[in-house]
């Protein structure tokens, strides 16, 4: 699991790259995207799909878009090994 909390416009598609290249079973790869300002999530989301995939492969891993005021608290607690 890698967490990218309090990301700016741009980062997201960095981190996408580097989280898809670095993934060895995608089966049990989450990236949790949490970026600074919500408001950006529809455009987000357009981006990060395109990020998570090469031309003509499927997505690799799962990625969750946290673009509600609150939820980040959550994630923080989650255990290192999950």
């Amino acid at each position: 699991m890698v967490l990218a909390a309090s990301t700016h416009e741009g980062e997201e598609a960095i981190i996408a790259q580097a989280f898809r290249a670095a993934v060895h079973d995608p089966s049990e790869a989450l990236l949790i995207v949490a970026p600074r300002h919500p408001g950006r999530s529809g455009t987000l989301r357009d981006e990060l799909a395109a990020a998570s995939r090469a031309a003509r492969e499927p997505p690799v891993g799962s990625v969750y878009l946290a673009d509600t005021l609150g939820e980040l608290g959550l994630f923080y607690r989650l255990p290192m090994w999950w």
